[in-house]
């Protein structure tokens, strides 16, 4: 319950030590030790069961559990697969109150079936780029061939699981470069207008190259 106890015994059983620490326990509650045998140091939590509510063929019954996830209140009470399965999410968190539902598999069919991969969006920082975003590819959605089992409970489809896939086309992601470079603006006086300009220059004499003071960009030198 949240209270820890140091305690000095001569007892061998987890459950022995816990019961002459004062600790009330109840039929369905568990012993977890930190060692396989008990010495010096060994850590032991107790873990209460909880209620939860467990509907099988249409039956619904209360149980005491220390299970963490419905799959394990179902092995736990002897329905396990292939013959029984939980209907809804088998890894749900179980909390007080839960309710969980198990069918019994009657029957069950195999398919194969095309299935679109999603495109995925990949972001990319780039130093180097003013700040905003370029979309450098296009993403085309993949495809893969995807074998299912679906379950039945008399004629009724209970549940369906993906037993396998093979990529047909792989998907190609869409990526976005996102500049994060800052870019340095001029203003004119009046503060109404705003541009950003990058140039290179290179410096010339007038009797450079043919000789007519023609610059790169081409700019007449004049003095």
């Amino acid at each position: 319950d949240g209270a820890a106890h140091t305690v000095r015994t001569h007892l061998n059983s987890n459950e022995g030590i816990v019961r002459d620490a004062g600790v009330k326990l109840n039929p369905n509650d568990k012993v977890i030790s930190s060692s396989s045998t008990v010495q010096n140091g060994t850590t032991l939590t107790v873990v209460r069961a909880i209620p939860v509510y467990v509907t099988v063929n249409g039956k619904t019954r209360a149980v005491f559990t220390t299970e963490t996830t419905a799959q394990g209140v179902a092995n736990e009470l002897g329905f396990k697969a292939p013959n029984y399965v939980v209907v809804g999410d088998e890894n749900g968190s179980v909390l007080s109150g839960t309710r969980i539902t198990i069918a019994q598999v009657t029957s069950r069919s195999l398919s194969t079936v095309d299935q679109e991969v999603a495109v995925e969006v990949v972001r990319q920082k780039d130093d180097t780029m003013a700040k905003g975003e370029e979309v450098v590819q296009v993403g085309q959605p993949g495809l893969e061939r995807v074998q299912r089992e679906t379950l039945y409970s008399n004629g009724t489809v209970i549940k369906t699981n993906d037993v396998s896939k093979v990529t047909q086309r792989a998907m190609v992601p869409t990526i976005i470069k996102e500049g994060t470079r800052e870019v340095t603006t001029s203003r004119n006086v009046a503060g109404r207008a705003s541009r950003a300009i990058v140039m290179e220059a290179s410096a010339y004499l007038a009797g450079d190259g043919d000789g007519a003071g023609i610059t790169a960009t081409p700019t007449f030198l004049q003095f």
